[in-house]
């Protein structure tokens, strides 16, 4: 099956024929496709570490006619060709520093079936808010520079604030203030206070075998993957976005894989969960991650 035939029922099982039919002439999605996949093989770079990174956040603009008819279809278009560019880093063996986000801009002096893309690494992509009117997101080359809401009306910044009323109301004495007892009993003897013996407070640590990176985990949840949401990111094709969780609770830690594609060893044995003891090796995709405990 082509790249267009794939890409087309992906689209049409999201959001019915109906979708794929409002595409018929003009700009074409898999043109938009295949323009982002080549956006980002032309736009590698290769690091310090000789590691090889592409962009992971993409930039579409359309002119007039194509944005109006494509608009209303944004986020199913979108989250699908983010998709399709994943597809073709994981084909490629190509790594991102980020997640992969694709957004629409429209600009009027493209004319109908023009398309142009652009593209940059970000490692966490700020909030974007959208003006008020959709269609009026200006587009630059070369950039991808988010637009944010003006505050209050088209007129300018809201009115300064005046100085706040004085009010002279002033409430009236009480008519009646209970009298003040005669007498006080003697508080009771308080027990001496006996310190309850503390709990040494449990502390560990994953170290990623062969780095200097050190992750301090936290009560409760740690996710450990390859998404930006986690809280120890893996730059590794082999893990998945939410790979493992290490939990800690009540003085110990206990690893769960979490459904990640190539599985999760501790010690050369595949795991779906199991305590961690000082020392254990844990294996993800092409990563080690040692657990360290103080106090053992």
């Amino acid at each position: 099956m082509s790249l267009a035939q794939r890409f087309e029922r992906r689209l049409e099982g999201m959001v019915g024929s109906a979708f794929a039919r409002v595409f018929k002439g003009q700009v074409e999605p898999v043109e938009i496709g295949t323009a982002l996949q080549r956006e980002a093989s032309d736009k590698k770079a290769v690091m310090g570490s000789g590691q090889v990174l592409v962009p992971n956040r993409y930039r579409v603009t359309l002119g007039d006619s194509d944005y109006q008819r494509l608009a209303p279809w944004e986020a199913q278009l979108t989250t699908s060709l983010a998709e399709l560019v994943q597809e073709h880093l994981d084909a490629n063996s190509l790594q991102t520093i980020g997640d992969i986000e694709v957004y629409l801009a429209h600009d009027a002096a493209l004319h109908t079936g023009v398309f142009g893309v652009a593209s940059r690494m970000e490692p966490k992509a700020p909030p974007r808010r959208r003006p008020y009117d959709s269609m009026s997101m200006p587009a630059v080359a070369g950039h991808l520079d988010e637009y944010v809401e003006p505050y209050g009306s088209a007129a300018g910044s809201p009115p300064a604030a005046g100085p706040a009323p004085q009010s002279t109301y002033q409430p009236p004495e009480p008519m009646y203030r209970p009298p003040t007892p005669m007498y006080q009993p003697p508080a009771p003897e308080q027990p001496p206070y006996v310190e309850a013996p503390r709990r040494p407070a449990f502390r560990a640590q994953l170290v990623v075998d062969g780095t200097e990176q050190v992750h301090q985990l936290n009560s409760g949840s740690n996710i450990v993957g390859r998404g930006q949401d986690t809280d120890l990111q893996l730059l590794d094709q082999g893990v998945s976005r939410r790979h493992i969780d290490v939990h800690v609770a009540d003085g110990r830690a206990v690893i769960y894989d979490l459904g990640s594609t190539n599985g999760t060893s501790v010690n050369g044995h595949s795991v779906q969960s199991q305590q961690l003891q000082h020392g254990d090796v844990i294996r993800v995709g092409h990563s080690r991650l040692v657990f360290q405990q103080d106090g053992s």
